[in-house]
């Protein structure tokens, strides 16, 4: 069995710093070479090339590494996007939002030949509009709220992980569990047999493991209806093991006729 801690950073490590850094700022040069000295990590979002020259005049003509350094000086660190020519995105018609993320993340692929997954927004300012035209699937745990992401983030961790294979005991640990078949679990129960006056149910005594399935079955129904009805519209099928079997009539033999008889 695999076991992944969710509560720790890389290495077992407890507490977690961050280190971000935008532009591809020629500064990056001396930060990148302290944090190789103490083994630190760092993220850098980086453009394309000749968007400086659409920089804002308070900047006083900053210098840039050159984008065909990026994979040597990055070696190590995460590189991200950070918009082709560094535009306010909240100012940027929608098509030219996913132009502007698409062309910079094939170039920073091409310069650094792995996978680009992250990006901070330029200016670090976005709206609605930058969320509908970048966003793919949004992901909701509830009907609530909580005071970051990290929660979130780890619960869709643990509910995806434990599917991969070796990470619980067998696939029986998660087939029969809420939602996997659809609906919600039936109810569980253990020893002992009585508990405050509250037995456990004869038929799950009774050894005629087809009655309980039909009878599991059955209250994992009750309980979605009453707790999610949402799901039994979705998966009405699970019933179908309990509706009455039709029966099935007897093909009758036509009676030889009278030629066949002569």
């Amino acid at each position: 069995m695999k076991f992944i801690e969710t509560n720790l950073w890389h290495e077992g490590k407890e507490r977690c710093v961050t280190f971000s850094y935008d532009d591809g700022r020629i500064e990056d040069r001396r930060l990148v070479e302290m944090f190789n000295k103490y083994g630190l990590k760092g993220t850098f979002h980086l453009n394309n090339p000749g968007f400086e020259e659409h920089f804002p005049h308070f900047l006083k003509d900053p210098e840039f590494v050159s984008p065909d350094d990026y994979k040597a000086l990055y070696e190590g660190h995460e590189i991200s996007c950070h918009g082709a020519q560094h535009p306010f995105l909240y100012y940027t018609p929608d098509e030219y939002i996913r132009r502007e993320i698409r062309e910079n993340r094939v170039f920073l692929e091409g310069k650094c030949f792995y996978p680009v997954r992250g990006m901070s927004y330029p200016f670090s300012n976005y709206d609605q509009r930058v969320i509908d035209a970048l966003v793919d699937d949004e992901i909701s745990i509830g009907d609530y709220v909580v005071t970051g992401g990290e929660i979130p983030a780890c619960i869709v961790i643990d509910a995806t992980a434990r599917l991969l294979d070796g990470v619980l005991s067998s696939a029986e640990c998660y087939e029969g569990e809420s939602v996997a078949s659809g609906i919600l679990e039936y109810p569980q129960y253990t020893k002992p047999r009585v508990f405050r006056d509250m037995a456990v149910p004869d038929i799950l005594l009774s050894g005629d493991h087809k009655k309980i399935d039909l009878w599991r079955l059955a209250e994992a129904i009750k309980i979605t209806e009453e707790r999610r009805p949402d799901l039994m519209a979705l998966h009405p099928e699970v019933r179908e093991p309990l509706l009455p079997k039709k029966k099935k009539r007897a093909k009758r033999l036509s009676e030889p006729n009278s030629e066949e008889q002569s």
